[in-house]
Formats: structure tokens, sequence, C-alpha cells
């Protein structure tokens, strides 16, 4: 997360170009018997790369410090959303190395679903946020980490949390190039002596074992703390986990739980705070609509019906369906998960269709790949058969990325005409790097485009290559012919004061134009 930098007074141009600061907030919520406590964790950096390194080193410095001053502690379970420098493999596999250097186990590290990933961190980042305005009104600046270390520990600092300024140490990264195949997909990893065990949800299933062998260890990664955190603040949040609930009937009750459907109410804010942090929710449905009865004396209605159909059915048909005595046959497992669409491999034919097309574009008029597209889906043989099925019709960006990798294919082997057996035949790593230069001489010509000089010139609503052809520039004042010369970046030299010396910048200016011709 980025912090910008704050002013007591600033001008609004000094706003724009901020570099912000990094920063990462973590909460460890420790149970003891039938008690938690929450505690923040804040580290700030001056500079910083937010990726998996950074992670990586914040986490063996939590724990290392967890194991000092609670030394009991001997296991922890550890929960994110799925940032791209938290959801990686080269992070998962080095955290059973982090355990065993700082001697607290890692049990599992679970992801959790879209916009439930961060909710604790965020409700301790808003006083944090709110602590740092309210210290810049009092009028002043906060622009690097260790003013934010100040500012956050300032007046007592923020409730429960502790700061400090660290420095990530790039020259220990050993493992970035270990890869878990499909990890985008995979949401809860179990570490146990021989690998680690992954699901899509978990506990479905046996989960997938992946062993630690062959991957690449990484080792200590030194995080350096160049100011240390603070004591351990006295309030720390603690509180039950059955605290005496009231419902929200009771007038004189104004905190509510922010989850929806739960009915507890609170006193204060520090109870109403603890009870989200914990998760432990009294779901009670208030009120149901006039639709959402509808709805449910519907399903009702409809299962009544195909019970009253499954019990009428022979037995010779029901055995016939695969069930028996009217239950319905059970669904495979995994069946809620979301399926991945099988790549389809273009057919031969499809690939002579677009590479003659391609060929014909290369003396005369390129194909376009949407007029491709339309006579695909178009294309008829002698009795009138459409030529291609559905299944094989292209999309316009599939064929301009086709068209895309035989121009490459073409520079790349100095031929006059593309064939099948070229496409097929072809080095995909060379065929890569020529996309990539073809990439980059498109971008190279568009900003050539884009810098020269292009016809008619204007400036200050001026057509400045109309009025150096009809000699008129002369009857603009001093002050206009000025600020043309500073908006085309033209250098002038003589009397500031005199006409000639800015039109003559500008009719060299008008000389190196396309239309000096007619001058």
């Amino acid at each position: 997360m980025k912090f910008l930098p704050l002013y007591y007074r600033e001008q609004m141009r000094d706003f724009f170009g901020k570099r912000g600061k990094s920063w990462h907030v973590s909460c460890v919520i420790e149970k003891e018997e039938d008690s938690y406590s929450v505690q923040c964790f804040s580290h700030l950096f001056e500079e910083c790369k937010q990726d998996w390194f950074a992670v990586a080193s914040i986490v063996e410095n939590l724990l290392e410090i967890l194991k000092r001053e609670k030394p009991f502690i001997s296991e922890v379970f550890l929960r994110s959303d799925n940032g791209a420098c938290y959801h990686n493999a080269a992070l998962l596999l080095a955290l059973p190395a982090i355990g065993s250097r700082t001697g607290i186990r890692i049990r599992r590290y679970d992801f959790s679903e879209p916009q439930a990933g961060k909710d604790i961190c965020d409700r301790k980042i808003a006083p944090m946020k709110a602590y740092i305005r309210r210290y810049v009104n009092e009028k002043h600046d906060v622009a690097t980490a260790a003013k934010m270390k100040e500012t956050l520990e300032s007046h007592g600092g923020v409730r429960g949390s502790r700061v400090a300024v660290a420095a990530v140490n790039l020259a220990n990264e050993t493992g970035g190039t270990n890869k878990i195949k499909g990890i985008s997909k995979l949401n809860n990893f179990e570490f146990t002596e021989e690998g680690i065990r992954i699901w899509s949800a978990y506990k479905i299933g046996p989960g997938k074992l992946v062993s630690y062998e062959g991957m690449k260890p990484q080792g200590k990664t030194g995080l350096k703390l160049l100011q240390p955190f603070g004591a351990i603040p006295q309030a720390q949040g603690i509180f039950n986990t059955r605290p005496t609930y009231k419902e929200r009937s009771a007038k004189n009750q104004v905190f509510f739980c922010e989850t929806p459907g739960c009915v507890v109410t609170f006193e204060n804010e520090n109870e109403a705070q603890n009870h989200m942090d914990t998760g432990v929710h009294k779901l009670v449905l208030e009120h149901e609509t006039l639709y959402d009865s509808v709805r449910r004396k519907w399903a009702q209605h409809v299962i009544e019906i195909a019970s009253q159909t499954t019990l009428s059915v022979p037995t010779t048909s029901t055995q016939a369906l695969g069930t028996s005595n009217g239950n319905e046959a059970p669904t495979s497992q995994g069946w809620a998960l979301k399926g991945q669409k099988a790549a389809t491999k273009t057919s031969e034919n499809v690939k002579h269709f677009l590479i003659a097309k391609f060929n014909e574009g290369l003396s005369g008029q390129k194909a376009n790949p949407s007029e491709v597209a339309k006579e695909m889906q178009e294309a008829k043989d002698s009795n009138g058969s459409p030529v291609f099925l559905p299944d094989d019709w292209k999309t316009t960006r599939q064929i301009s990325s086709f068209f895309s990798r035989l121009s490459a294919l073409k520079k790349s082997s100095h031929v006059d005409a593309v064939t099948l057996r070229d496409e097929e035949n072809v080095d995909e790593e060379d065929l890569r790097s020529w996309e990539g230069r073809l990439e980059a001489e498109s971008i190279r010509n568009e900003v050539y485009s884009a810098v020269d000089l292009q016809h008619p010139v204007y400036s200050e609503g001026h057509n400045i290559c109309l009025m150096a052809k009809e000699r008129k520039l002369k009857n603009l004042k001093v002050l206009d012919l000025k600020n043309i010369c500073t908006n085309l970046s033209l250098t002038t030299t003589g009397n500031q004061q005199r006409k000639v010396t800015f039109i003559n910048a500008i009719e060299e200016l008008v000389n190196s134009c396309s239309c000096s011709n007619l001058l």
C-alpha cells in the first residue's frame, strides 16, 4: 500500500507527481483460552518494491518479534487477499523455511474471497490515516517514513498499533524462480513435512501435494529495522469470545455490527470493533421481503411437484435413470468449482485459408481482419455448404494475432510467401523475439510521426504555414509572435522587442515543413 506525503501548506502544482511511501500493515490475532487479543504492526519503507520478497521479509521479521516477546507461541495461520505479492509460489515455498528459522511453525495460508481479504487491517488503517491528518492539521509535514513513525507515535500513538521504519535487503533474494502450476485458482495451502497440500476450496477432496524437492530454497531475508518498533502497548484489545450480547431492540445501544444479518449491538465502539475482528456473528433474518417470501413458497411448491412426479415413475424407469428409491444420482466431487475451458487447436483448413489471405495482402492491399472474419462465416463450397463450421470461426482479434505471427515469421525466415509448413515448424522463441521487435518498431514509428513536424503548423489559433506563405506574420503583435515561438520551442537570437527576431525563427521552422516548396 502507498501513502502520499502530506504537507500543511501545499500548492496544487506540488501535489502532482508525488512518490508514495510503501507501508505494510499486519494484524496479529492471538488466542488465549476463551479470549483474543489484536495487535497491529506497521512496517514503513522509504523505498520498497512491493513484491513477494518484501512480504517474506516482513513475515520473517514479524515472527521473530512475536517469538522474542511471546515465546509460548508455537504456530500461526496466515490469511490475506489475492494480491500478486501474496498469491504466488515464491512466497508460499519460502514460508516453511521462515517458520523453521523463527521457531514458529506456519500451519496454513488461506486466501480470502474477493472484497473480504483485509477487513481487519482496513479497520486499523482508517484511524491511522485519520491520526496522520490530524497531525498535519497541527502545522506539521509528513513526507518521509521516519516522519510517519513519529506521527503515529505522537500523543500516545494509535491504540493497539506499533510502527517501525524498515528496509528490504534485496541481496538476499534467491527463491524467485519457484513456480506452482495453476496457482491463481488455488486458495488454501497447508504446510506439512512432505510438502504443501493445496485446495481450490478448503477440505473439498484430499487436495494435491506439492513436494519441496526441486524447489530453490530461500535463505534468511534479513529485513533491516532502521527504527525499531516501540514498546508493547498496554491496551491490545483483549476481549472474550462469548460476550453478553444484547439484541437490537434495546434503545440505548447505538453501536452495531457491520456484517449483514448480524443482530448484535454494543455499548461502545471498542466492543463493536473487537467483535468484528473475531468474526463470531449472530446471524438472524430480521425481515423477509415480499419478493423473498414469494420465491421461497414457489421453490417449495416446485419441490412438492417434483417429488410427486418422482414417486409416480415406475421402478424400471427409475433404475434406467441410474437412481433408486426416488433419490437423485450423486453429483461428482468438485461440481461447484469454476471450470477451465480447454484450448482448441486451429484446424489445417482454417490455417490454409488465413495463410492464403495473408499472402494475398503481400502483393496488394493488406487483408482486413474484420473482413476476413466475416468472410469465414459466409464462405460456401461448390455445393452451397458452409466451408467452416461455427466452431472453426475466428474473431477479429484472433485473426489479427495470427497475421502478426505470420508477419514476424516472414521477416525472420526471409521468404516471399508463408506456407503451412513454415508456420508449423517455426521456433516459438525466435518468433516471440521477432514479434517483440516488430511491436517496438511499430511504437517507434508512432512516436516519430507524433514528434515530426506535421503540415499545417498551428499555434495560438493561427495557421503558421499559410501566414508565412502570404507574408502576414508581420501583422501579428510582438507578444503573439513571442508566444508562438515559446509554444513551438523555437530559439530566437537578437532584440527581443522586435518582430523580425521572432519572424525569422518561425520562417526557418516553416522551411522544414512539407509545404516549404509552396513558399
